[in-house]
């Protein structure tokens, strides 16, 4: 598991979108015991969550404090969506 956690974290950072979307699957799969299929459809909102973030902290970086905060608010949608999913996964 942890092998997964650091890998989609580094595809993160070098914005590996394919890459870090098979290893957070893969964490999923491993951690809450989902077959791939549902735990890839659970990690897509956590994954465009963490694209918004980059973007919310890059408007933020450059002083642009409205514009982050729009782009917060998608990250926080998205994350609730991916809870929501994740949740309802393990009933």
């Amino acid at each position: 598991m942890a092998e997964c956690e650091v890998g989609w974290w580094k595809a993160h950072h070098r914005d590996q979108i394919k890459l870090m979307t098979e290893n957070m699957t893969k964490l999923y799969s491993l951690q809450f015991g989902l077959d791939m299929k549902t735990a890839r459809n659970i990690v897509i909102s956590r994954v465009t969550a963490a694209l918004w973030h980059n973007v919310a902290e890059e408007e933020e970086d450059n002083n642009k404090e409205a514009t982050s905060n729009y782009y917060w608010n998608k990250v926080n949608e998205n994350l609730f969506q991916h809870f929501k999913e994740l949740l309802n996964a393990q009933k």
